[in-house]
């Protein structure tokens, strides 16, 4: 049986891949105000993101606790675009890092990159779903009968989508290029400047 990795006491050395790193900080939690919250630090590598730093803060004493992850490093801002035509095309895999924004413009579908973004490896007909979840949580919540009838209108459209009744053509855009659609239907193009400081970013990013 593999022993667990230890955590190391924080130094100002780098991390190693996989290293755990902790220290206790001297500021209050947000939750309860009790001061020496616990900071711990893992660098992993993630399949098509690269390698990013996990950290989390917890408190001992009401139990708070945060995580983020920071990517190291970034690329070329990029934008996927994949016409969704068949059920097949809904196997497409879908990478979409901390800063990736995801259209569906026949819908009038974005989420945009917040900062409590998770990174996430789907396919296609995940990121469908997290949109229908989206839509039915605003309609269940949603006071306006007009905002109710529009939501119940686009989750037919996304039902018919991921039944192969309708087509769809899904957006992924990211500034820091480490979002994706892999398929080979996918169309990718490299965004000028301009195009990428129009983005929201919603993480911060640490060069390395």
């Amino acid at each position: 049986m593999r022993k667990e990795r230890e955590p190391v006491v924080s130094s100002d050395e780098p991390l190693n891949e996989g290293e755990v790193r902790t220290q206790t900080l001297n500021i209050p939690c947000p939750a309860c105000g009790e001061l020496g919250m616990k900071m711990t630090s893992v660098t992993l590598n993630l399949p098509y993101i690269g390698e990013c730093l996990e950290t989390t803060i917890s408190c001992k004493k009401c139990g708070y606790k945060h995580a983020d992850t920071l990517i190291l490093g970034q690329k070329e801002p990029v934008r996927y675009t994949m016409k969704v035509e068949n059920e097949k095309d809904l196997w497409a895999r879908v990478v979409r890092s901390t800063s990736g924004t995801i259209m569906i413009p026949e819908a009038g579908l974005m989420v945009e990159p917040g900062t409590v973004s998770e990174p996430f490896i789907s396919n296609i007909e995940g990121v469908i779903i997290r949109f229908e979840d989206a839509v039915g949580f605003a309609m269940r919540t949603s006071e306006e009968e007009t905002e109710r009838e529009r939501a119940a209108e686009i989750l037919s459209f996304l039902e018919g989508v991921r039944s192969g009744r309708k087509t769809c053509t899904v957006i992924i855009e990211d500034p820091l290029g480490n979002s994706a659609i892999l398929h080979e239907k996918a169309k990718k193009e490299i965004l000028t400047e301009e195009e990428a400081e129009e983005l929201a970013l919603g993480m911060k990013v640490v060069d390395v």
